[in-house]
């Protein structure tokens, strides 16, 4: 009798197993499912980086302060979300300072005669704008309805990274950041 009673055991454990599919048991499916998550926003923000990498190196515009009247040059360099203020220092060294669209409070552009200065006010300090000063009058009015136009873009929830491709983006900017409507330049 024993030995029936051990093998009823046996069998019965047996028959457990065999009914444990690991497809039905929900701990393994909560794991496969993570794991399904998981993999997804790797791929999603894998993608987001890739966007971001071909965007960075897509210039809108850019210009240089003039050599002679400044001894070290200033560049202004637009992309699609950010601008860049790369500084000669001195010989063979450089200040590079980034400023995220959305983080620009005010762009100015100051004109006299011959050159224009122009002033970009960040948001996160208002008391120490950025200046380049020396620039020819056409391309920094130009710099300053760029950023404008990008600006008013950003507040609006246009989003010109989707843009790249369009020829007539930078013309679109200016528009949108021209102030002749206001009586200005």
């Amino acid at each position: 009798m024993p030995d029936t009673e051990n093998s009823k055991n046996i069998s019965s454990r047996t028959n457990l197993k065999a009914d444990a599919n690991p497809d039905n048991d929900p701990v393994s499916e909560g794991m496969n499912e993570a794991k399904k998550e998981t993999t997804k926003d790797t791929n999603i923000n894998q993608q987001k980086l890739d966007n971001l990498l071909s965007l960075s190196n897509n210039v809108i515009f850019r210009t240089t302060t003039i050599f002679p009247l400044d001894i070290f040059p200033t560049t202004l360099v637009i992309d699609y979300s950010q601008i860049h203020v790369i500084s000669k220092m001195f010989f063979l060294s450089d200040r590079i300072r980034s400023i995220d669209i959305e983080n620009i409070a005010e762009v100015t552009a100051v004109v006299v005669p011959f050159f224009a200065t122009l002033n970009i006010v960040e948001a996160s300090s208002p008391t120490t704008p950025i200046t380049l000063k020396y620039l020819k009058k056409d391309q920094a009015l130009k710099a300053r309805r760029i950023i404008q136009g990008m600006i008013i873009s950003k507040k609006m929830e246009i989003d010109i990274t989707k843009m790249k491709n369009d020829s007539d983006l930078v013309q679109k900017l200016e528009k949108l950041g021209s102030s002749k409507n206001f009586g200005a330049v």
